[in-house]
């Protein structure tokens, strides 16, 4: 059975949690994820300078996940309504995962294209492979089903995308 799980990943924090320097804009950090006695998900941000130390850490054997990230300045430029569109519709496809998966792989895709989505990491589960992806300047995680592209119709994927987007356009797909 193919179903989507979400892997709830907590915000960054504001600290390194090495030696509690405030982690700035544009600055490196790690994050390590690891999960706690009640199978929570716990996450720990480092500096550059802490990383180090923590790699050989007892927590670092315990990881489920680590990246690499930075922290973006922000940009006063004005968010295109295409993307903010396609975003909201991945999280209202999200809201029923099993019935939405070939649309909801596209889009991320197209997210992540222009960047607006960041693939954090890859795991194999159920038999099937997954990404956790991050959407950017919002610290806020999603897993969604990885598909082969090759067993994808594309352009009827597209097609019912673009319907739902409600610009009677395709989704630009230079790169599929």
């Amino acid at each position: 059975m193919n179903s989507l799980f979400q892997i709830e990943i907590p915000k960054r924090n504001g600290l390194c949690s090495g030696h509690a320097e405030r982690l700035q804009a544009g600055m490196e950090y790690y994050s390590l994820i690891v999960e706690g006695e009640d199978q929570q998900v716990i996450r720990q941000d480092f500096c550059a300078a802490c990383w180090p130390h923590a790699l050989k850490s007892e927590l670092f054997l315990k990881k489920k996940g680590f990246w690499k990230s930075k922290i973006e300045h922000k940009k006063n430029e004005v968010p295109s309504l295409r993307f903010d569109r396609a975003l909201h519709l991945l999280k209202e496809l999200l809201e029923h995962p099993s019935q939405n998966e070939e649309e909801i792989f596209i889009l991320s895709v197209f997210l992540s294209h222009s960047k607006k989505l960041i693939l954090r990491q890859e795991f194999e589960k159920e038999g099937s492979q997954w990404g956790l992806y991050e959407i950017a300047h919002q610290d806020e995680f999603l897993t969604i089903k990885i598909f082969p592209l090759t067993t994808l119709e594309t352009e009827k994927v597209q097609k019912k995308l673009a319907e739902k987007l409600g610009d009677g356009q395709k989704i630009k797909s230079q790169h599929l």
